[in-house]
């Protein structure tokens, strides 16, 4: 299996493949947004520059870079609006109202086009006295390939395998584009998605009323 795993923190538990930077909440406290995005290696920015073939620029066509090491990541149109890692942070912290929200993986894909941030809510769901731990995923693609994203799974992402595996049969997803309004939507993301993680709850339900139900054979 090939993890495309490039740099990232996870809370406590160490990721299958090994290459996480891991932050135990006993000896640091727990994980929040910037010193994840630190420790995670995602403090870097993408801006957009012109794609040129011997000194001409092609029109309506730019590239993606990560000024931290000038490495290309995709090539963009011109309605392409960068999304930066720390307003996922950001983004993640806004959903709740009352407190911060703990980080439980942060990481950079595939060289840095694709991040993905996941969150865990302050509480677990228990479902017939097994607890589910569920988690807000944030993910984004720095090259052109896909949307800003944001679903609610029972998924621990931690690599771009447990990614996919997380994106199957998500329907409570909230997609926006990379376009000059994407810091609109994700304030209309943030007051569609809660902190009510209804998703979550409605699973905890159905769970209590199925391990309550009884069945002949």
């Amino acid at each position: 299996m090939s993890h495309k795993f490039e740099s990232g923190v996870v809370a406590n538990q160490q990721a299958w493949h090994g290459l996480a930077v891991v932050h135990i909440e006993a000896d640091s406290g727990k994980l929040y947004a910037e010193e994840a995005l630190e420790k995670s290696g995602l403090d870097w920015r993408v801006v957009k520059e012109r794609v040129e073939r011997k000194g001409v620029p092609i029109a309506g066509k730019f590239y993606t870079v990560r000024e931290s090491d000038d490495s290309v990541l995709g090539i963009v149109g011109s309605t392409y609006e960068p999304v930066q890692n720390r307003d996922g942070f950001k983004f993640l912290d806004s959903l709740v109202d009352s407190g911060q929200v703990e980080i439980e993986t942060a990481m950079s894909l595939r060289e840095g086009r694709r991040v993905v941030i996941l969150a865990r809510r302050p509480d677990n769901v228990l479902i017939a006295g097994e607890e589910l731990v569920p988690y807000l995923c944030f993910t984004n693609a720095h090259d052109g390939s896909g949307s800003v994203q944001m679903f609610a799974t029972p998924v621990r992402v931690v690599c771009q395998n447990t990614l996919t595996m997380a994106l199957q049969g998500v329907t409570n997803r909230y997609r926006m584009r990379h376009t000059a309004g994407v810091y609109v939507k994700l304030e209309e993301a943030r007051k569609a998605l809660g902190i009510s993680f209804t998703y979550t709850d409605e699973i905890a339900r159905l769970g209590e009323w199925m391990a309550e139900t009884s069945i002949s054979d």
